[in-house]
């Protein structure tokens, strides 16, 4: 979150290779192809950086759930990247974990509902495990599993005060279609939910809405949404302040005259870009729709699929060029 540095997985399925660098100096602090105790898919820093929420549920591994590493790398000769535990203690799959970014008091990630690898888990439901005193507690659904649908990939508002979320809807309501396996699935959608239960989730519709040249096509892979780091204030007037933030995900929607590059076979032949969509925050606490109309993410290169945002509060060392 601090810009200071980024981790990433190697090698793909099946292999759960870890690369971690430092942005300050463009070094490697933990570069492995693969190991027992050292293997990850999805991962999210702690506030502080100095751990690592991650899973692997590949190779009949679901039952390892959220996966802790000690990333401090102190110096010298110190080993980056010791795995300090697991939560939950409970067997449970688990895939896509975000920790809360201020508090770090809790982790979302998605329950999957039936095995598969940690990029193509599916049937998921949206579940937040929180700190009880040097442990965590027990993870409880925010968002449940329901027949037909799938829900995954959380991402915490800035002020954690909600979590954004995708959901499928499976082709014929089976659970286990290809294109319901939280994978670049077509009917991909972001929506928003309090944590409290009390308030339906709501759909992100307006960030949602195609551009004329998608001819009328509404399925349009909108998938890992996530959040810039900041809270502004748009409005102020008699009843308090209009906040506001910033929100992006991948999408398959055509850019003006252009369309993403090709895709694969998962993604139905379509590549992806990044767009952006304001959020109003206090209306998902109203149940109304807090987006507003995308717009595509400059800056990005137009000649390859874009997929996953990673926003840093600033930015850290010299940018190479490549």
């Amino acid at each position: 979150r601090d810009g200071r540095r980024i981790v990433g997985s190697v090698g793909g399925q099946n292999r759960g290779g870890v690369l971690m660098m430092d942005l300050e100096t463009y070094t490697p602090l933990w570069n492995e192809s693969a190991g027992d105790d050292h293997v990850l898919q999805f991962a999210s820093f702690s506030p502080d950086g100095n751990q690592l929420a991650a899973v692997y549920g590949d190779d009949a591994r679901g039952a390892d759930g959220v996966i802790l590493f000690d990333v401090t790398c102190a110096g010298a000769g110190t080993e980056c990247g010791t795995r300090i535990g697991n939560i939950p203690p409970l067997a449970l799959e688990a895939s896509h974990p975000a920790w809360a970014p201020m508090s770090g008091s809790a982790i979302a990630f998605t329950d999957v509902g039936q095995d598969g690898s940690s990029q193509r888990p599916r049937h998921g439901a949206i579940a937040v495990v929180e700190r009880d005193g040097a442990g965590w507690g027990t993870p409880r659904l925010v968002v449940p599993r329901a027949d037909g649908v799938s829900r995954y990939n959380p991402d915490w508002a800035p002020d954690e005060s909600f979590l954004s979320y995708d959901e499928s809807t499976c082709p014929g309501g089976d659970t286990g279609h290809m294109d319901c396996n939280a994978d670049s699935d077509p009917t991909a959608t972001i929506w928003a939910t309090t944590l409290g239960g009390t308030i339906a989730p709501v759909h992100l519709a307006r960030a949602a809405e195609p551009g004329p040249m998608d001819e009328g096509r509404t399925e349009l892979n909108d998938t890992f949404p996530r959040f810039a780091p900041f809270v502004f204030v748009l409005a102020t007037g008699d009843l308090g302040d209009t906040r506001l933030m910033w929100i992006s995900f991948a999408s398959t929607r055509a850019y003006g005259l252009r369309t993403a590059p090709g895709g694969n076979a998962e993604s139905h032949g379509r590549g992806t870009y990044l767009w952006m969509s304001a959020v109003l925050p206090d209306a998902v606490g109203a149940g109304t729709d807090p987006s507003c109309p995308s717009f595509a993410l400059p800056l990005q290169g137009l000649d390859t699929s874009n997929h996953i945002a990673v926003w840093t509060t600033e930015s850290v060392g010299e940018v190479p060029i490549f």
